[in-house]
């Protein structure tokens, strides 16, 4: 049997500096008794010199996620990159939400239609900044 329990704000707000992480949704993985399962990612934020969404939800998180998002302050073009993580839907279902900032999907970093060069597929991080790094 799963239960589900909401965080209290200390389970997901961390604050650091020059960067706090904020869990915006707390995502879940519960299977079912036919064999399926249901699963929705965990959407984070990371506020600092740079503002880092780490994926998006899926497409009907849309609503949840500009109105949290609101809610502390920030629009879709305040984000200054996206992280999605793998290329569930439920991970990367509002990329196009954030059109105006840099995309790192799998191996791929974007900033709009120009792909920049990397070493993620060798194993190497990519640098967000001198105190980010994507693995």
């Amino acid at each position: 049997m799963f239960q589900t329990v909401p965080l209290s704000e200390s389970q997901t707000h961390f604050s650091g500096q020059p960067y706090s992480v904020s869990v915006l949704k707390v995502g879940y993985c519960l299977p079912q008794p036919d064999g399926t399962f249901r699963a929705d990612g965990t959407i984070t934020l990371i506020t600092g010199p740079k503002t880092v969404l780490v994926d998006t939800g899926g497409p009907w998180d849309r609503d949840f996620l500009l109105t949290t998002l609101k809610e502390k302050g920030l629009e879709p073009g305040d984000i200054d990159v996206v992280v999605g993580t793998h290329g569930h839907s439920d991970h990367v279902g509002n990329l196009s939400v954030f059109p105006a900032a840099v995309m790192i999907v799998g191996y791929d970093v974007s900033d709009g239609d120009t792909y920049r060069p990397n070493q993620l597929a060798e194993g190497q991080g990519y640098a967000i900044d001198e105190q980010v790094r994507y693995l």
